[in-house]
C-alpha cells in the first residue's frame, strides 16, 4: 500500500462518483496511517538521540552519552532490516499470490524472510566499512 495507492482510488472516487473507491480509501488510509505514524515516532525518537550524540558531548552525562550511542545503533540496525527487507522481496519475491494482477501476500514471515534477505542481511551489518 502506497500514497500512490491511496491518491488513485481518491481519484477515481472524485472522477466515477462510484462508491467501492471511496471504501477503498477509506479502508486503506485508516492502515496507511497506522504505519506513517508509528514510522515518524519512530523517527523523532531515533532523531533525539542522535542530536544528543552529536551535540550532547561534554554537555550531558556520560551514561546519556552511552545510551544514545546505544539507541541510534539499534535504530539504524533496526530500520535497515526493514529497507533491505524490501529492497530483497524486489529481487526475489516470495509470501505472495497474484490476484488480478495485484501481488497479495500470503505468509507475512516469508515475504520478509524471502531468499536474498537471509544472505544480504548479515552481509550488510558485517560488512567492512570505508574509512
Amino acid at each position: 500500500m502506497s500514497l500512490l495507492d491511496l491518491s488513485r482510488w481518491q481519484f477515481l472516487y472524485w472522477r466515477t462518483g462510484r462508491a467501492l473507491y471511496l471504501q477503498m480509501f477509506r479502508f486503506w488510509r485508516r492502515i496507511f496511517a497506522v504505519g506513517f505514524a508509528i514510522g515518524v515516532t519512530v523517527f523523532f525518537v531515533e532523531a533525539g538521540f542522535i542530536g544528543v550524540l552529536l551535540y550532547g558531548d561534554g554537555r550531558v552525562r556520560k551514561g546519556t552519552m552511552s545510551l544514545s550511542s546505544v539507541m541510534v545503533s539499534v535504530g539504524t540496525v533496526l530500520s535497515s532490516a526493514w529497507i533491505i527487507a524490501a529492497n530483497s522481496w524486489m529481487r526475489t519475491p516470495a509470501g505472495f499470490k497474484v490476484v488480478h494482477g495485484q501481488f497479495e501476500p500470503t505468509d507475512w514471515m516469508r515475504v520478509i524472510f524471502n531468499p536474498s534477505f537471509i544472505w544480504r542481511r548479515p552481509h550488510m551489518l558485517a560488512a567492512p566499512q570505508s574509512p
